[in-house]
């Protein structure tokens, strides 16, 4: 049995229409947004070499994976925002019994301390779930084998350089004996568990996530806070100490526009970052049909309610654009360089809500 602690657990037309409608709303009713068209806090660009990449930025590094690349090639690289490597890793030569590797999560803390939340293969078609962690030098500090129910889906390194984990299932256990959050010790070690998955009834078993559930899950933290943000719309935060877990009820951010949604629509929140007033800053995709937009918005905690930031929206068959990173009043955004798809190219911009 886990034990939780004390105070850890809380309790054909109209489709045309409809999209000129939403793209009416989107570039013609709104104000413009507080970024500017070419990016005054600098840009990195990206030679993809024909391979599918993840990105985040954390302390002002740049954090780059492959999604599937050659076992002979780095799987994993970091950069500065001047666009110079500061490191490259060949992940697969941590674990010499392994043949391919799948990498969930990965950050970076203020000490240069670096986790990666993977799990291989082997030659005998064996999986097993790791926890990687490396200084910026590149040296391998460990190589932790988790068990069942400890596997990675999202991780951050926190300023003490202990390393907090979302995980990914119940593992086939009980979920009231699994914690939905662990921290992690830069050696591996579990320090301490928060959470049962039991108390999250979509998430008990597995993490859900995909449009059709409401979005993507986000993870992170501040300073005091760890936070989660979970389809189809809660947000919970904790003190680091387990106390004062808190359950918003978020839902999720209304179509746009004066018409209802059309038939067979979705609402997908890809990705969220909990800013230090309590805000939520989101990247959020409209589906209609063949139409699909986005926009960033944000959540209010005082009023309950999502607000459309203005104007930042992109045909997804032109530019993807993705919320990678809010740190000091800036924001990250990657997206593929258009008419380009071997370069990809991340901008910092003043973020437009603190």
């Amino acid at each position: 049995m886990v034990s939780f602690g004390h105070g850890r657990i809380a309790s054909g037309w109209l489709v045309k229409v409809t999209s000129l409608v939403l793209m009416t709303w989107l570039f013609g009713w709104a104000l413009p947004i507080r970024i500017p068209a070419q990016s005054s806090l600098g840009a990195v660009r990206f030679d993809l070499k024909g391979k599918r990449s993840r990105l985040k930025a954390r302390q002002d590094l740049l954090i780059r994976t492959v999604i599937r690349g050659n076992p002979d090639e780095d799987q994993l690289e970091v950069y500065n925002r001047d666009g110079s490597r500061k490191l490259s890793l060949n992940l697969l030569k941590s674990l010499p019994e392994a043949r391919s590797l799948a990498i969930w999560d990965f950050s970076i803390g203020q000490s240069g301390l670096l986790a990666v939340g993977a799990v291989a293969r082997s030659e005998k078609d064996e999986l097993s779930s790791h926890l990687l962690i490396y200084d910026l030098s590149g040296q391998l500090l460990s190589a932790a084998r988790l068990p069942a129910g400890k596997e990675v889906r999202k991780l951050e390194v926190d300023e003490d350089d202990s390393i907090w984990v979302m995980g990914a299932g119940s593992g086939g256990k009980d979920p009231k004996e699994v914690a939905m959050i662990t921290r992690f010790g830069r050696e591996g070690q579990v320090l301490e568990e928060f959470l049962p998955r039991s108390q999250f009834s979509l998430h008990a078993k597995s993490t859900e996530e995909a449009p059709e559930v409401g979005g993507r899950i986000s993870f992170g933290l501040t300073k005091e806070l760890v936070w989660m943000w979970l389809p189809p719309g809660q947000l919970v935060t904790l003190r680091k100490d387990g106390s004062d877990v808190q359950i918003a009820d978020t839902g999720l951010p209304r179509w746009p526009g004066p018409l209802d949604p059309p038939a067979h629509s979705r609402i997908s929140v890809e990705g969220c970052f909990l800013l230090p007033s309590g805000r939520l800053l989101a990247n959020v995709w409209f589906y209609s049909g063949e139409e699909t937009s986005m926009v960033l918005s944000d959540w209010d905690p005082g009023t309950g309610e999502w607000h459309t930031i203005p104007r930042l929206a992109y045909d997804a068959s032109d530019s993807s654009l993705f919320l990678v990173g809010v740190e000091q009043g800036e924001m990250a955004m990657s997206r593929a360089v258009k008419g380009d798809r071997n370069h990809s190219e991340v901008c910092w911009y003043a973020a437009p809500v603190q």
